[in-house]
């Protein structure tokens, strides 16, 4: 079965346009922030941070709190489970 945490929203669709960022290497808060057509200055505007805090979360160089996820969900407008990157099948969990 698939993990709950990855499952949309009832009557929420994802746009293949960020589906497809996704699956190519981008972040899923890059690809719903491009999506938006917005730039990180503005979102980060948004949710109350700045330019440089996006870049290291789009970035995968700091990890955001569910606090701050939730934020930048609000600000985009989707649920907070299509920004968490999702783990490769065969990635090695750490014990």
């Amino acid at each position: 079965p698939r993990n709950p945490l990855y499952q949309n929203a009832p009557g929420f669709e994802i746009p293949a346009d960020v589906t497809n960022a996704v699956a190519a290497g981008a972040h899923p808060i890059t690809a719903w922030r491009e999506h938006r057509g917005l730039t990180r200055e503005i979102l980060a505007g948004w949710i109350g941070f700045d330019e440089d805090d996006m870049t290291h979360f789009e970035e995968n160089d700091a990890v955001p709190t569910v606090e701050i996820l939730q934020m930048i969900a609000n600000a985009l407008d989707v649920p907070i489970q299509t920004l968490i990157p999702q783990a490769e099948p065969d990635a090695p969990v750490d014990e």
